[in-house]
């Protein structure tokens, strides 16, 4: 958690913090501006399971990938971080005296990260994207959960499954640089989702636990999480999520943004972007589920 505070904000004197375990606060000091780390290459930071032991984990971009013969994270794609890594510095500077501590930290050499949404999908907003898991927030009052770059802008028309709707909130984090915010949309649909088919409990994922990617075409995907990410930088969208899983393998394409993802029965968090052909990135339910609730109307928020 210090190493990923230290490389989103820089050392204590470089400029504004950012807050980074919570977006309760928006200043336009840091909006627009990329993470620390981000000029050293530092895609995001958080902890991996190598094998059977957990390590602090730092995210390298740019990685270029050959898509045929590196269809998943391989072991030449994790390395230690040593001296001879071009983001020791940047971890040296913020970290200091400590840098020694981090001894087992390993870089995760990654393309860069991109959204996961395209024309022609289940979900149409201002973008398309993939339905995720129901919500209601009051009586009378139930939708479906998306990708916030997928549902933007809040009150604008919308539809999930051919049924219509509008987006009720949109928390998109396009643009904001670098403070760390969840990317989640509420669609407010005309008629309420089929009992049937509602997610009904929702849990944590670990290291090393296997998930379903519920796709919009093609059925489940099975992977296995790899890790978690206080923070992941995304340079194209000028974004940083919070509270991000990474798969051990990517499992989607374009048009995959809001899909929910379980393990068992249970929700974990919705697909909202991926590194192609090496991970895919999952959202946290329940830092999502969190965002939504803090805003005005959505505090009894529930599946």
């Amino acid at each position: 958690m210090l190493l990923a505070q230290a490389l989103l904000d820089g050392p204590q004197d470089f400029g504004p913090r950012s807050f980074c375990y919570t977006t309760a606060v928006r200043e336009d000091s840091y909006r627009n501006v990329p993470p620390y780390g981000a000029a050293f290459g530092v895609g995001g930071v958080g902890v991996v399971r190598i094998g059977s032991r957990l390590h602090a984990a730092i995210l390298e971009l740019p990685r270029v990938v050959d898509l045929v013969t590196e269809p998943q994270l391989m072991e030449h794609a994790i390395e230690p971080l040593t001296e001879k890594s071009k983001i020791h510095a940047a971890v040296a500077m913020v970290i200091r005296d400590g840098v020694k501590a981090l001894a087992d930290t390993m870089v995760i050499h990654i393309s860069e990260p991109e959204f996961q949404a395209a024309p022609g999908d289940t979900v149409q907003s201002a973008l398309t994207g993939t339905a995720g898991a129901q919500l209601n927030w009051g009586p009378g009052l139930d939708g479906i959960l998306t990708a916030g770059h997928v549902g933007n802008p809040s009150g604008s028309g919308a539809s999930a499954g051919g049924t219509s709707g509008s987006v009720a909130l949109s928390l998109n984090p396009t643009n904001h640089g670098k403070t760390p915010e969840a990317d989640v949309a509420v669609i407010q649909l005309s008629a309420a989702v089929p009992a049937a088919n509602r997610i009904a409990t929702s849990t944590t994922a670990n290291p090393g636990d296997s998930v379903s990617v519920l796709l919009r075409k093609g059925g489940p995907a099975t992977t296995m999480i790899m890790g978690q990410l206080q923070w992941l930088w995304m340079p194209k969208p000028n974004c940083t999520c919070g509270h991000v899983y990474m798969t051990t393998t990517c499992v989607t394409k374009k048009g995959d943004s809001g899909a929910p993802v379980l393990k068992g029965s249970s929700l974990i968090g919705h697909v909202i972007g991926a590194s192609v052909g090496m991970t895919t990135y999952i959202q946290l339910f329940g830092y999502q589920l969190q965002e939504i609730a803090n805003r005005s109307g959505f505090s009894s928020a529930k599946l």
